[in-house]
């Protein structure tokens, strides 16, 4: 069982680029397994247009992880990935949508900001989350 004596949580976000979405929130679901040093994540990303001609979005995820299921307002998505770029296409006009992403892999090496040990797990939001432009306004993490 895990059992951490310590979490950190690095958070960034950033919004002054100008693109036609932003990520508003996110409402995560991480599983950690210190013995094998993987993780399973349910992220639920609400994605405000600034534009109602938005004909893509696209997120940065690291290539570690395999996507298991993705939706778009309750729908099945298709999406494109390559390496570390996720691209949904056919984007409703909703002014705010919700892309919800489960994904997992295997943290193959210890960077500066992400490290995983049987009683410290220390993560980088971009080394375990999908990101893209943020304008964050609410971010849940439930950690499992």
């Amino acid at each position: 069982m895990f059992c951490a004596t310590s979490f950190y949580f690095l958070c960034s976000a950033f919004g002054d680029e100008k693109n036609e979405y932003e990520i508003i929130a996110h409402r995560v679901r991480l599983h950690i397994f210190p013995s094998s040093n993987e993780i399973a994540c349910t992220d639920t990303i609400s994605v405000r247009l600034l534009s109602k001609q938005v004909k893509q979005i696209k997120l940065s995820l690291s290539p570690i992880y395999s996507i298991d299921d993705a939706e778009i307002n309750g729908r099945e998505s298709n999406f494109k990935r390559s390496r570390d770029v996720i691209e949904f296409s056919n984007i409703p006009s909703d002014s705010v949508i919700s892309i919800v992403l489960s994904y997992s892999g295997t943290l193959v090496h210890r960077t500066e900001f992400s490290q995983l040990t049987n009683d410290r797990a220390l993560l980088r939001e971009e080394e375990i989350l999908p990101h893209g432009i943020k304008n964050l306004h609410y971010v849940r993490l439930n950690i499992i």
